[in-house]
């Protein structure tokens, strides 16, 4: 996942476009992008020596983003519907 082309968290717009490798793609808000990330970072490693488990996995989903991370004792998943500000779902497992 990246940023796209069309738009980035601090252009005029106030969206983010991400894109995929195989063409999925998505437009978010950019302050509910940033809210997401913070959300679901807090359940993310800081283990060095499990360095999957340090970032936030970004899934193109039909109707938005998904983002979820994991230190292997908590899982956080958080999902955005594309376009709005609106929070599809959020779950924090501890």
């Amino acid at each position: 996942m990246s940023l796209g082309s069309g738009g980035s968290a601090s252009g005029s717009s106030g969206a983010v476009a991400l894109s995929s490798a195989d063409g999925d793609a998505v437009t978010l808000d950019a302050s509910a992008f940033r809210a997401a990330i913070d959300q679901v970072e807090k359940a993310a490693s800081s283990d060095d020596a499990r360095p999957i488990l340090t970032g936030v996995l970004m899934a193109a989903e039909e109707d938005g983003l998904r983002l979820v991370s994991t230190d292997s004792y908590r899982l956080s998943v958080r999902d955005l519907a594309a376009g709005t500000n609106t929070i599809v779902r959020f779950e924090y497992v501890r």
